[in-house]
């Protein structure tokens, strides 16, 4: 059996409910998806938080998995979704705090 199919087969088990086999596919794609994760943020202590918040959602959303493509690339592209979410909310709260900053400096003029 190829990788990609013991990772079909992992989906379908955990799909149907077994914890132990969605393990076996973290433990197995955990190391890929951080590296990724690593290179898109340049921190190391986000991208596993990240990577866990992946996983996590990857849990919930098994039947969004149509087998398209490897379950690697879907991991990462989970992955990359919650980067993206992430990097947006700093920017947001950036730019928000840059506005406060600046309005403050306003009020004393």
């Amino acid at each position: 059996m190829n990788l990609i199919d013991l990772d079909t087969v992992l989906v379908e088990e955990a799909r149907r409910g077994s914890a132990q086999a969605f393990d076996r596919l973290v433990a197995k794609h955990q190391q890929a998806v951080r590296s990724f994760l690593r290179r898109v943020t340049g921190d190391w202590a986000d991208a596993d938080d990240l990577a866990q918040d992946a996983f996590v959602a990857a849990w919930s959303g098994l039947d969004s998995y149509k087998g398209a493509s490897s379950v690697r690339s879907w991991l990462c592209a989970i992955a990359w979704r919650k980067a993206l979410g992430t990097i947006k909310s700093h920017v947001t709260r950036g730019r928000a705090k840059l506005l406060e900053v600046l309005g403050d400096g306003d009020d004393q003029s």
